[in-house]
């Protein structure tokens, strides 16, 4: 993999609605900053490689290659891309604590505890 920079982060990771906001180049960067749920470039960047492209777990992905391999399709360019199903969960009362002990939910939560 190639080691880019900010800006080609910023170019085809968030510009493209990609971010998933994992937060792991505004822990190496004190350009980014995580805030409200978004990723924030406080400052311009001229680096040709950074930690920041580095880390981030969207720019090692070859979308087009994952989408012809699952979809025999090309990759949309919406922020899922192609998919097959979208699922929706949350803990329930098996876990032994209260659903208002947990997080939006508590299915992480409860996968932990199940592990």
């Amino acid at each position: 993999m190639e080691i880019l920079g900010p800006n080609d982060l910023i170019a085809q990771v968030r510009d493209k609605d990609l971010c998933v906001a994992c937060g792991g180049c505004a822990d190496l960067c004190p350009y980014h900053k995580a805030y409200r749920g978004r990723i924030a470039t406080l400052f311009d960047c001229d680096r040709t490689q950074g930690q920041c492209y580095a880390v981030c777990p969207m720019t090692a992905s070859d979308h087009e290659g994952l989408s012809r391999a699952m979809f025999d399709a090309s990759h949309d360019e919406g922020p899922l891309g192609r998919y097959r199903a979208v699922w929706t969960a949350r803990t329930g009362w098996k876990t032994g604590m209260q659903e208002a002990a947990f997080q939006n939910g508590g299915t992480a939560s409860a996968l932990m505890m199940a592990a």
